[in-house]
């Protein structure tokens, strides 16, 4: 419940800064395409996905006040790797949704910029492991910091150089991972010691199933990385070319 809430409070945000008014006088925006690498702060997280990778996805900024910007970005991360102990394959699939505010101050060649934001992030994970759920989805509401340099290219177009840095905790729900032949119904309940294949047969015994699937999934970390878009309206793009 507390887990929608904070979903449904992040997706409100998101829709209050869209639909700010951006005068048509003081237009800027700023459109581009974003790769970077993610390099993930938790340990077992680097240790399963190997040290993370590619992170990638549009992002729109536009003017709201003078030096105040707003800006939207979807990310997308996918990295395939191989559990922990059992050593089996698993994929992970992260879609990051940035909603927030960066200040732009300019300089001889463009504009640096520091930007703060919260970001709703969708999880999936595949597994093939007998101990647990094969496919997981969570959501879950953290926050974004930024910071970077556009530089103005000819022809409108520009180079955004960045460094983010994401916090975001995707809780686990209980989910029924035995069902029959087991005293155990509940892979949230710590004192569960026994496994389950995915028909609910029970192969193994003295497997700790919090140990195996973890509640919490720690998907924080900094992304480095560049961006090539195109910008409309800026005074200092004018002066540029």
């Amino acid at each position: 419940m507390i887990q929608n809430i904070r979903t449904i409070a992040c997706m409100l945000i998101a829709a209050t800064v869209i639909s700010t008014h951006i005068h048509a006088y003081d237009l800027d925006l700023i459109l581009e395409f974003k790769g970077a690498y993610f390099l993930p702060f938790n340990h077992t997280f680097r240790k399963i996905y190997h040290n993370g990778g590619a992170i990638w996805g549009p992002e729109l900024t536009g003017r709201l006040y003078k030096g105040l910007y707003g800006f939207v970005s979807t990310d997308v991360f996918l990295r395939k790797g191989k559990s922990i102990g059992l050593c089996v394959p698993t994929k992970v699939t992260m879609v990051d949704i940035g909603v927030g505010l960066k200040y732009l101050a300019p300089f001889s060649y463009g504009d640096f910029y520091i930007g703060l934001g919260v970001l709703p992030t969708y999880l999936r994970t595949n597994n093939k492991s007998p101990y647990v759920v094969g496919t997981q989805t969570k959501w879950s509401c953290g926050g974004i910091g930024q910071i970077g340099a556009y530089f103005n290219l000819p022809k409108s177009f520009v180079i955004d150089l960045f460094a983010h840095f994401s916090f975001a905790n995707a809780k686990g729900s209980c989910n029924n991972a035995c069902t029959t032949n087991t005293t155990c119904n509940n892979a949230c309940d710590d004192s569960c010691n026994t496994a389950c294949n995915n028909t609910g047969v029970l192969v193994a015994s003295s497997v700790n199933l919090s140990a195996v699937q973890p509640l919490t999934a720690h998907l924080s970390g900094a992304w480095f990385g560049a961006g090539i878009g195109y910008r409309w309206g800026s005074e200092s793009q004018e002066e540029y070319e």
